[in-house]
């Protein structure tokens, strides 16, 4: 093994078609809301920009770090995260945003924690299981990692935030099922946790109602249902080749706020099924390639750390289609790389990075 002095280029290719395909999206779904509440069409697709501009330059000072680093102050971000999740809860009412406590409030931007919280819990299990004896006594040591993940999850889902929580369990599931953990454990920890979600959508009403509408969402289609409603007339009206670019009907304020999570709506009815399967070609080959970087990691840690890093960004962007087109209940989660929202793309910017940084130390050969 050697040191390679240049990092993955087809990586960084595919990451900024994402990025390009999300700037012109972000754009054309909000410049109708944009010019109606700030009179500046290009208002939100501005402050994208900039965070996308923070977040490249954030990608490449982060490729020439060693991720190591990242590896071995993993508990000290995770703590500093932890702290800033726990002093969310105790903000005032009027700083909540649709009900949730999920955002800390600057002068010109607000940070939402709970989006670098799902990767820095990455970091901390290549830390934890990067070491031989951890892997080697995996069914005793397992108690370490899954003591912390509780605690970060019930913090999140006191935000409230299932979707996040969500995510990253399966990002521990999967790293865990990789690394040789035995059947009987996972299966138990699966239904251990499949007992947890139902119970954590059972008390809460508006999860009852979520699931109310993803079954049958035209029953509910002047409340519960209207979000996905409109989600699925925008992907119906697109058909094969869309609308055309900038001509969707549902931004006109029928779909809300449809340059967040519903983004993925907007491009299937303005480019239809072929934009679409763009989209997932493009998620689907930067998986494929990620995998081929860090199967060649030179350690332990940086393929943990990497397969963390691409399954997450990967089962986000598959929830998130998923949710657009009914497939599962409404989550809340961003489409990577192409949602509009700073803390999301400065921390996958961060996390390409690493990425990029394993792909300098991989293996020549294998």
């Amino acid at each position: 093994m050697k040191k390679k002095k240049s990092i993955d280029i087809i990586f960084i290719i595919i990451v900024m078609l994402i990025l390009l395909i999300g700037l012109v999206s972000v754009y054309s779904s909000s410049y109708i809301e944009a010019g109606e509440k700030f009179s500046d069409p290009g208002f939100f697709l501005k402050k994208q920009s900039v965070w996308a501009i923070i977040g490249i330059v954030a990608m490449f000072i982060v490729s020439t770090i060693d991720y190591h680093f990242f590896v071995k102050n993993s508990r000290n971000f995770l703590f500093f995260f932890f702290i800033l999740l726990v002093l969310i809860l105790f903000l005032p009412d009027e700083a909540r945003v649709k009900g949730a406590n999920r955002w800390i409030s600057l002068k010109y931007f607000k940070i939402q924690p709970s989006e670098f919280v799902k990767f820095i819990f990455v970091w901390y299990l290549a830390f934890f299981f990067g070491k031989t004896e951890n892997i080697l006594n995996i069914k005793k040591k397992i108690f370490n990692p899954l003591f912390i993940f509780v605690a970060l999850a019930v913090v999140i889902l006191l935000q409230p935030d299932l979707g996040t929580v969500f995510v990253f369990a399966f990002s521990f599931f999967v790293i865990l099922f990789i690394i040789g953990l035995e059947y009987s454990y996972l299966f138990s920890l699966l239904f251990f946790g499949i007992i947890c979600f139902i119970s954590a959508i059972y008390i809460k009403p508006y999860r009852r109602n979520r699931i109310l509408a993803f079954i049958d969402p035209w029953a509910y289609r002047y409340d519960l249902g209207y979000h996905i409603i409109n989600s699925l007339i925008a992907v119906g009206s697109g058909g094969l080749s869309g609308l055309g670019l900038g001509a969707s009907r549902q931004k006109f304020l029928y779909l809300p706020e449809p340059y967040t999570d519903f983004i993925f709506a907007i491009i299937c009815e303005e480019t239809g099924f072929i934009g679409a399967s763009v989209i997932l070609v493009l998620f689907a080959t930067l998986f494929l390639r990620g995998w081929y970087i860090i199967r060649k990691a030179p350690d332990i840690s940086g393929f943990i750390l990497g397969l963390g890093i691409i399954t997450t960004i990967t089962v986000q962007a598959l929830i998130n289609m998923g949710v657009v087109l009914n497939l599962f209940p409404t989550k809340g989660l961003p489409l990577p790389f192409i949602s509009y929202g700073g803390s999301s793309l400065l921390i996958l910017f961060i996390n390409t990075g690493i990425i990029l940084n394993i792909s300098r130390f991989r293996h020549e050969k294998g």
